[in-house]
């Protein structure tokens, strides 16, 4: 598995941390629902070297807080 897979796969299983924190502004669930899809996508549309380069410097809190 490549690791920008690794990294996807990451950020798929903490979901709940993105919500989380997209809680902090909005109890609409279907607002924070849609936020955290649009972050997904985001992350998967954004240039992979940047989003590596985020992970090796901070890990899982560098792309909480990334996004």
């Amino acid at each position: 598995m490549k690791k920008i897979d690794k990294i996807y796969k990451l950020i798929a299983d903490n979901r709940h941390r993105f919500v989380a924190v997209a809680s902090r502004y909005s109890e609409d669930k279907n607002v924070i629902d849609e936020v955290c899809q649009e972050q997904m996508l985001y992350f998967m549309q954004m240039n992979k070297k940047v989003l590596i380069d985020i992970y090796d410097k901070d890990g899982l809190e560098g792309l909480v807080k990334y996004g």
